[in-house]
């Protein structure tokens, strides 16, 4: 190669050199401006988000108002089922001194007992 081509080349080199070194440093700034078009699927996911947790929170309370619901009618029916074996028992003459349960038949139609426990 002659000394034209050979400086024609480091020239080159000088150019191309100076441009590949060029690199925007991170930003540092307390505030940093951000287009709506970066931030349009981000803000659409929170959106999202929160209608989620609105709807789990209304269905979390209105489970909450049914489970109390069934709660209350659980023990009532429960309270119910003691009084009415309370009056089979009595109406047996079924003595006191002994604790009885009172056993259901498993289906319509069948007898029930009253079978002692011992204590």
């Amino acid at each position: 190669m002659s000394k034209e081509n050979t400086k024609v080349v480091e020239t080159a080199e000088e150019i191309i050199t100076p441009t590949e070194e060029i690199e925007e440093s991170p930003l540092a700034d307390e505030i940093i401006e951000v287009g709506w078009e970066k931030v349009k699927e981000a803000y659409n996911i929170r959106s999202m988000l929160r209608e989620t947790e609105d709807y789990m929170g209304k269905m979390f309370v209105d489970f909450e108002k049914r489970k109390k619901s069934l709660l209350l009618r659980s023990a009532q029916l429960e309270e119910e089922l003691y009084r009415v074996a309370a009056i089979v028992k009595e109406e047996q003459n079924v003595t006191n001194d002994f604790t009885y349960e009172l056993k259901l038949p498993q289906k319509p139609g069948d007898k029930g007992y009253f079978v002692r426990k011992d204590e």
